[in-house]
């Protein structure tokens, strides 16, 4: 998530954060950021029989933002001021990307199997790009269309296990489900954040996000 935010943010505000960042380096940030949640998903696969899955995502986001704090200490009078400007904004953004998203995931998880939500979270780029250009007026070319609606049946046919059966009688997983839940949640939270430009350092943002409500 840390360097989801990077990624994100060292695209779109163009203060200290992007001294000698460029484009592909923002890339380069995201694809490890994917690299490295892969991990957190078989993770989370593997203690769902031992801790409840919102409380999962509630000492994950507190452990982070423990970690965080001592980290950023020297960005506390910008954190404040972005607080008190735009506290919900703020919280709804985070909400949305660390807790709302993981916490579908994590409860999708219970029923389903990490590999089968690793694809369904491979759909998160391509929901992301439809809502930024619904919400920023990013353009879509034809052959990201063809491949958005290819992306998409791709997952239907996952879901439905390749039996036309299941989706007729909706006898679906529901984990499977949740799991789309989520990667729609974290796909929103992602045009949310490149919207929002918070003029702020990254990890204190991630910080900022991280902090329990006051």
């Amino acid at each position: 998530m840390a360097i989801h935010v990077l990624a994100v943010h060292r695209d779109t505000v163009g203060t200290e954060q992007a001294a000698g960042g460029s484009l592909a380096g923002a890339y380069s940030v995201g694809v490890l950021c994917w690299l490295l949640s892969a991990g957190v998903y078989i993770a989370a696969k593997w203690v769902s029989a031992e801790m409840p899955p919102w409380a999962l995502c509630f000492w994950r986001v507190l452990i982070a933002f423990a970690i965080l704090l001592p980290i950023v200490h020297h960005h506390f009078s910008d954190m404040l001021a972005l607080v008190r400007n735009r506290g919900l904004e703020l919280l709804f953004i985070g909400g949305m990307g660390l807790a709302v998203c993981q916490g579908l995931i994590f409860v999708g998880l219970q029923h389903a199997d990490a590999t089968t939500a690793g694809i369904i979270i491979a759909l998160i780029p391509i929901i992301t790009m439809i809502l930024a250009r619904l919400m920023l007026s990013e353009p879509m070319g034809s052959w990201q269309v063809a491949g958005s609606i290819l992306a998409f049946l791709g997952i239907v046919v996952i879901i439905v296990k390749g039996s036309p059966d299941v989706l007729l009688r909706l006898d679906l997983n529901p984990g499977e489900l949740w799991i789309v839940a989520g990667a729609f949640c974290f796909s929103l939270y992602t045009v949310l954040l490149r919207r929002a430009k918070f003029d702020l350092n990254r990890l204190a943002l991630l910080a900022c996000f991280s902090a329990p409500p006051q």
